[in-house]
């Protein structure tokens, strides 16, 4: 069975690449699982998350939208966020899931692709995969990530 990264059964296909933009905050996300084998397979068991990166992109939209105040609402710079998937991995032991994403994340302007900053994320969480919550430990992972991203971006933008 395949899950999303939500824990939510689906048959969709593989995004290479998803992306999500806060259009007044100038800001756009890219997310990029090129590096992947994806649907991501649980080893030990027989689930798979699908659309993993398109789970993250949302993740990272939602905890971006809290710091609208923060980001330069006068400014005419745009900016790209480039977050690169570099690992997935995900093992079943049990009914216990552990799901484990690490990202290399880029900080760019749009206009003249001038590099503004660069950092790593990494999240890990377990946790049982229960049929009645469909909430997984890899919605875990994506909202560290988030979060975590939240709060470097935040001093990562000139001000």
């Amino acid at each position: 069975m395949q899950f999303d990264a939500a824990g939510f059964g689906l048959t969709r296909q593989r995004r290479l690449a998803s992306s999500a933009t806060l259009p007044e905050q100038r800001l756009q996300i890219q997310v990029d699982s090129s590096n992947l084998h994806l649907p991501l397979r649980v080893a030990g068991g027989s689930l798979a998350f699908v659309d993993v990166d398109h789970a993250l992109a949302i993740a990272i939209e939602r905890a971006l939208s809290s710091i609208k105040q923060a980001l330069s609402i006068g400014s005419a710079v745009s900016y790209l966020l480039q977050v690169e998937l570099l690992e997935a991995r995900a093992e079943q032991t049990g009914d216990r899931i552990v799901v484990e994403l690490v990202a290399r994340v880029t900080l760019r302007t749009k206009s003249g692709n001038v590099y503004v900053a660069q950092t790593h994320s990494h999240a890990r969480n377990a946790g049982a995969m229960d049929a009645r919550t469909p909430r997984t430990p890899s919605a875990s992972v994506t909202e560290s990530i988030a979060s975590q991203l939240q709060g470097w971006i935040s001093d990562a933008l000139p001000k």
